[in-house]
């Protein structure tokens, strides 16, 4: 039966939808997209529980429950109204509880279009030749540039993009990524445009697509939006992967594998011709997001995480919130997290993260730019400061 959810917390109480959030449950999880893509005029709700999911989840009674919900309501002068539904396509049934209370929601506050053209992080510089190829971005901050021959870049966060010195005179329009970035490629069938980022180069025409490849990652991606690109290896140029629109390629990153082994185990992962290994799959689908895509999911000012470990996460973090993290101890750092955060601040973030770990909690403190995350039990006091 259709559900008839007018409120986040409608959705936010329904346990199946909460597995749609953190990916727990396949069927959960199938079930919810498709009927997000079928009712798109639900989109905005579903989204602002999400949140509340990802911010605030801690089990409680169904009781316990039902009066933070009315609390809730009351404080924003709406009137309390919970009621007991099935998720699509199921009976209706008894929920599991789950409260979201401590912490405000956070919206979206802006469209893409006010994200990208406002603010003194967010801005579009038009580049000719007589004007450096450089451009570098520190952590938390984004730019949106235009090459001379009209291809539109939009740099992630601690990224830099240099332009050949010759770019837009010969017969080859050349730069190359260190980091993130999304591009918008002008079509010119005399002139490629070639991207080198890292372990991999990238030739198009033009083209709509996404590069990651940040050096310290364990990976790096490029993920095809619309149009063709062509794909070859560092260590094997002569071969040619071509991704077709909603696949990406994603590249083992030997550097990053390296970097903290001894030397005598220091050799790459090849696959079985002696190159790096890589694979192509389809594109993370999320309908509640923009783009509807999880690979550009930045380009709206979000970080969205599927079962990633603490310490990749925390690269993450260190990019969009430009501090630096120190774990007390290794095990901190297999901890895994599912999640998106948006508007939230380094601490509320935090806060959010410690809430999933009730088990086995971990602490942590903020020091200006530094954060540092331990084991033990969270703090009485401000969230995620020791006592």
């Amino acid at each position: 039966m259709a559900l008839q959810y007018n409120q986040p917390e409608d959705f936010a109480s329904d346990d199946s939808f909460v597995n749609y959030c953190f990916q727990h449950n396949d069927e959960d999880v199938i079930s919810w997209q498709k009927w997000l893509e079928t009712h798109p005029g639900k989109k905005e709700v579903a989204e602002k529980a999400r949140e509340m999911v990802f911010m605030m989840s801690i089990k409680l009674s169904p009781e316990k429950k039902h009066q933070q919900w009315d609390k809730i309501k009351l404080n924003t002068g709406q009137e309390p109204d919970i009621r007991e539904q099935g998720r699509p396509g199921k009976d209706v049934r008894r929920r599991k509880a789950w409260l979201f209370a401590g912490v405000p929601v956070l919206a979206v506050l802006c469209m893409m279009a006010v994200y990208w053209s406002t603010g003194k992080q967010n801005r579009t510089d038009k580049i000719t030749d007589a004007q450096p190829k450089s451009y570098l971005t520190t952590p938390g901050q984004h730019h949106a540039i235009v090459l001379s021959d009209g291809t539109h870049v939009w740099l992630n966060a601690d990224s830099k993009l240099t332009c050949a010195g010759n770019f837009g005179d010969g017969n080859k329009r050349v730069v190359t990524l260190t980091g993130e970035a999304y591009f918008e490629v002008a079509p010119d069938a005399e002139r490629p445009f070639i991207i080198h980022a890292n372990a991999m180069n990238i030739k198009v025409l033009g083209t709509v697509f996404n590069v990651k490849a940040y050096p310290e990652d364990k990976t790096i991606e490029a993920a095809l939006i619309k149009g063709s690109i062509e794909v070859s290896l560092r260590q094997d140029p002569t071969r040619k992967i071509i991704l077709r629109p909603h696949e990406k390629i994603t590249i083992f990153n030997g550097d990053a594998h390296l970097k903290n082994m001894p030397a005598s185990k220091k050799t790459p992962a090849p696959d079985e011709n002696g190159t790096d290994a890589f694979t192509v799959a389809p594109l993370h689908s999320d309908p509640l997001l923009d783009s509807g895509t999880v690979e550009t999911a930045w380009m709206e000012g979000k970080l969205v995480f599927r079962n990633e470990p603490f310490d990749q996460l925390a690269q993450q973090m260190e990019r969009k919130y430009n501090v630096h993290f120190h774990f007390a101890a290794d095990q901190l750092k297999n901890y895994r997290f599912t999640g998106i955060f948006s508007t939230e601040t380094v601490d509320q973030a935090l806060h959010a993260l410690q809430l999933t770990t009730p088990s086995d909690p971990f602490t942590y403190r903020v020091d200006g730019k530094k954060v540092f995350i331990t084991r033990g039990k969270k703090s009485s006091g401000h969230p995620g400061q020791s006592d």
